[in-house]
């Protein structure tokens, strides 16, 4: 999917639906990001699971919250947590502002830059929030 995004022109972003429970896939976490972020793409992760928000509750938790946190940090995103699924209108109603309040930064790097990731930061002046990737393939 992320691939296949990357081919489109235009902006993109993907909103994963999940109840933050990983059921031993062979899949990592870490390649999910190394994906997004070679893709381009902002990976906004929406987490169902009311057995999480308890434990989270109780300090246990936190741990797969971060992991997801994460997924969506790295790529420029946020992330939510949902008890029912009658909150998922206002949730995409916030990514839609979000990305219609993005702005697109552009720069040249170094042509002969290997194709490898390379660690970006970007402040604001104005303290502003920004949610950026915190770097780019070349």
């Amino acid at each position: 999917m992320l691939y296949e995004l990357q081919k489109k022109p235009g902006r993109h972003a993907l909103v994963v639906f999940t109840d933050g429970v990983d059921q031993g896939s062979t899949f990592r976490l870490e390649h999910l990001i190394h994906y997004a972020r070679y893709a381009g793409v902002p990976l906004y992760p929406v987490i169902k699971n009311r057995m999480l928000m308890k434990m989270m509750r109780f300090g246990i938790g936190y741990l797969q919250a971060r992991k997801i946190a994460n997924v969506a940090r790295d790529t420029g995103a946020t992330y939510f947590i949902i008890q029912q699924e009658n909150e998922l209108p206002s949730v995409y109603a916030r990514i839609a502002q979000e990305l219609r309040q993005q702005y697109q930064l552009d720069f040249y790097s170094d042509p002969s830059a290997a194709d490898v990731w390379h660690a970006l930061q970007i402040r604001s002046s104005a303290g502003q929030q920004l949610r950026i990737p915190n770097g780019y393939f070349p």
